[in-house]
């Protein structure tokens, strides 16, 4: 190489890097999905249903076993999700969510059942967790809403 031509590298390069870098930085998302939304809605309430039904009840009668087809229908409806999420393109950050959402509960799930039991300050705790998730879902998903008239049905997700 010349003279001219490493100078000319020495001053491109730092430009290049740069822009590549600001074009990284560039984040596109997926577009708003009303199903999406529906199943947030839905799983958030039935998980807020379960927190809810356990604090009416006194911590002795708390057990797992009592509880745990609302379990398994909440990993059911977290599973659906999470598979609807994958299907969307450009939708890292909700899967993600969706992800950290059921490995919480896969947490809270097995420790209830470790303990048969569970007390008042973790169904607190645990009412108030999920909300916040399922808020920061629903609100990132309401965020996307396009006008109707330019958004395209995508026809892998109508069915499920």
């Amino acid at each position: 190489m010349n003279k001219k031509t490493r100078l000319s590298l020495k001053i491109l390069l730092p430009f290049l890097i740069v822009f590549s870098l600001a074009s990284c930085s560039l984040q596109l998302i997926s577009d708003y999905d009303q199903r999406t939304l529906e199943q947030l809605e839905l799983v958030a309430k039935k998980v807020d249903r379960l927190f809810i039904r356990l604090s009416y009840m006194p911590a002795h009668k708390r057990t797992y076993s009592n509880n745990a087809s609302s379990y398994m229908d909440i990993d059911v409806e977290l599973q659906a999700l999470k598979t609807r999420q994958e299907l969307r393109a450009l939708n890292e950050l909700t899967l993600k969510q969706v992800n950290i959402t059921i490995s919480l509960f896969k947490q809270d799930r097995e420790q209830h059942k470790k303990q048969d039991t569970i007390s008042n300050f973790l169904l607190k705790r645990h009412r108030k967790q999920y909300n916040r998730l399922f808020l920061a879902m629903i609100k990132g998903e309401e965020a996307k809403k396009i006008p109707q008239s330019n958004q395209q049905p995508t026809n892998q997700l109508k069915n499920y």
